[in-house]
């Protein structure tokens, strides 16, 4: 989550946040998207959970 990587760099997630999202915003919906994929996988991998409550637990709101 954005919580987790920003606690590895000792940011809080909201300064680190707008510290990558300066420097370039292409790279910053890269990151995310890819830490989703990341977090899906390892839902799907471990648990029983749907598809739907997996899209929920990452973050999306209207999973289709």
């Amino acid at each position: 989550t954005l919580e987790e990587l920003a606690a590895h760099f000792k940011y809080s997630a909201s300064h680190f946040f707008h510290a990558v999202s300066e420097g370039n915003r292409f790279f910053t919906d890269k990151l995310f998207s890819q830490i989703e994929k990341t977090e899906g996988l390892q839902y799907i991998e471990l648990t029983d959970l749907k598809l739907q409550d997996i899209a929920t637990a990452i973050g999306f709101e209207e999973p289709a």
